[in-house]
């Protein structure tokens, strides 16, 4: 489980990730991360958009495809 961390760091951390998948060599595990707040804070279909955008940019990362998985289950969706 993360460390807990205070709203002023995920949101320094959200827009430092944001760079990283928006700069012209997007950073994976960029994606990830940024999924990962996202279901923290609810954002259920922004975290989904995420992982998809992701295992379209890097179809060779398995952990994306199962992060998407992990996701799809833990909210329910067949």
């Amino acid at each position: 489980t993360p460390a807990k961390v205070g709203a002023g760091q995920v949101g320094a951390a959200e827009e430092n990730f944001r760079k990283a998948i928006t700069s012209a060599t997007p950073v994976f595990e960029a994606y990830l991360r940024l999924a990962e707040i996202a279901q923290s804070q609810g954002r259920i279909e922004s975290a989904l958009g995420l992982l998809e955008e992701a295992r379209l940019k890097y179809p060779e990362r398995l952990d994306g495809i199962l992060a998407y998985g992990r996701l799809l289950i833990d909210a329910g969706r067949p």
